[in-house]
């Protein structure tokens, strides 16, 4: 997917939270949910990476060297179905939002 599409499709999926749930779609509020949703996303995926390709990427970053493009080979080739992933992530999201568990 698209960078871009993707984040346009964040972008709906927290207008249709907020309508869900009753409230405005107003700008900070959306920047909040939607800063709360990629935060969501990235720790779940960082959860499900194997342990050798998660110390290989602490390792790029502690030596200088993390690129998007050395993030996105290794979430690649990691094993693991990133949208099976994304979407539990989100449907968590969803869930702790629409009951109020979501911590602020």
């Amino acid at each position: 997917m698209n960078q871009n599409n993707g984040q346009d499709s964040l972008d709906v999926f927290v207008s249709r939270l907020l309508r869900a749930k009753g409230q405005a779609d107003e700008p900070s509020m959306h920047a909040r949910l939607l800063e709360k949703l990629n935060d969501k996303i990235d720790n779940a995926i960082l959860m499900a990476l194997p342990g050798d390709k998660l110390d290989y990427l602490e390792q790029s970053i502690d030596d200088g060297s993390l690129t998007e493009d050395r993030v996105k080979s290794v979430l690649e080739n990691s094993g693991i179905n990133s949208d099976e992933v994304i979407t539990g992530a989100l449907e968590e999201f969803r869930d702790d939002y629409m009951t109020g568990a979501l911590a602020w």
